[in-house]
């Protein structure tokens, strides 16, 4: 038998509807949750004294929150489609399009036009463990995991409300994924695979598949030079290169620059075929490449690989070309994790020691000979 979670803070619950309405404290005031909303009782102290008052103010919450939602009866769910009904019409009003689309998809990948007896929970656990099994086949271990997560809120409102007694969506039903294991190409497969591209784009007689390998072909260069994350290229506008570095939009609209002077040849590779590129394909799009975002880029990759897989060569991915850029920086160009950090748009040094090779005994001494001759 699992353990029972311990509750966190202080709260008071209302006399018939001990789980989904109850008065709770925060920053010494009494707040109200009434069905998953959350409300502030104002200028009311968390005091015993205030408690028959709080109770009165969460009784007539709870009533005008079942007048809101139609007179909502959950004596008449007895099954999930009944439960899921009852949350679209609770839950979907404040929602956004997109994540109402997103809960639907996510409850038709597990149910697949089943329906199942709220009653037995047991039997209801045992159908999703299942059918987690099933879908491994089909699905990433993300797409499953966060499938899980939007169905156990659903169970989480069940609970909420009285329907059911416990979630029988159990946290061990989560796939366990296998810790990351990073690749590092090396320069000659980076060179293998953009000639291929570059004769690919040579004979390639359609416009737009010719205009879609250039796109992945520059996307890819760039990359071999600065070690940019593949969105971080996609969001590059023509004004971005100024006459000494390249601005780079980072994640969590963090910028960083990219001196020219840190990879000869960029600067020249910029003016003197990107931009040119741009002004004579990319007509209607803000972005020097004319590639809105990384999904489209993941299009192009997938487009080209059946042509790689004729011409055996490897594929090389964006991830694994922006580590050997970051491990040339380390040990070709001498610098310090500090300022690969920096050029990488790592957060934290130790992310940037993640990723680099181990040096062998001839590199680091070459190091230390070049330190003691630049002391």
């Amino acid at each position: 038998m699992g353990k029972t979670r311990k509750r966190k803070g202080k709260r008071w619950d209302h006399p018939d509807h001990k789980k989904g309405a109850y008065c709770f404290e925060r920053d010494g005031y009494i707040h109200t949750y009434v069905f998953g909303n959350r409300k502030s009782i104002k200028n009311l102290p968390w005091n015993k004294i205030n408690k028959d008052f709080a109770i009165q103010v969460l009784d007539n919450r709870i009533r005008e929150y079942y007048q809101r939602n139609n007179g909502f009866n959950s004596s008449k769910t007895d099954t999930f489609s009944d439960l899921f009904i009852l949350y679209k019409e609770v839950k979907f009003q404040h929602l956004k399009l997109s994540t109402k689309q997103s809960v639907v998809n996510c409850v038709r990948m597990f149910l697949d036009n089943n329906d199942l007896d709220l009653t037995n929970t047991v039997g209801i656990t045992s159908y999703f463990s299942s059918r987690v099994t099933y879908l491994k086949k089909i699905y990433a271990d993300s797409t499953i995991n966060n499938a899980l997560t939007q169905i156990r809120t659903i169970f989480n409102f069940a609970v909420e409300a009285e329907i059911i007694d416990s979630n029988p969506i159990k946290s061990w039903m989560r796939i366990k994924g296998i810790k990351f294991k990073f690749t590092i190409c090396t320069r000659a497969q980076l060179n293998d695979y953009l000639e291929s591209l570059k004769s690919y784009i040579d004979v390639a007689t359609k416009l737009e598949s010719k205009t879609s390998a250039m796109k992945l072909y520059y996307a890819l260069m760039i990359v071999g030079f600065t070690g940019m994350r593949r969105g971080e290229v996609c969001k590059i506008k023509e004004y971005h290169i100024l006459n000494n570095k390249l601005s780079i939009h980072g994640k969590n609209d963090m910028w960083r620059d990219f001196p020219f002077s840190i990879k000869p040849g960029l600067k020249e590779f910029l003016f003197n075929e990107v931009i040119p590129f741009n002004n004579n394909h990319i007509k209607e799009s803000e972005y020097l490449l004319g590639i809105e975002n990384s999904t489209s880029l993941s299009t192009y990759i997938k487009n080209y690989r059946e042509m790689l897989k004729i011409k055996n060569v490897e594929e090389v991915k964006f991830h694994a070309v922006r580590k050997l850029v970051e491990n040339e920086m380390m040990n070709d160009n001498r610098l310090n994790t500090n300022i690969v950090r920096s050029l990488i748009g790592h957060s934290l040094q130790t992310q940037t020691k993640h990723y680099i090779n181990k040096m062998s005994a001839e590199d680091i001494e070459e190091v230390i000979r070049f330190n003691k001759n630049n002391t």
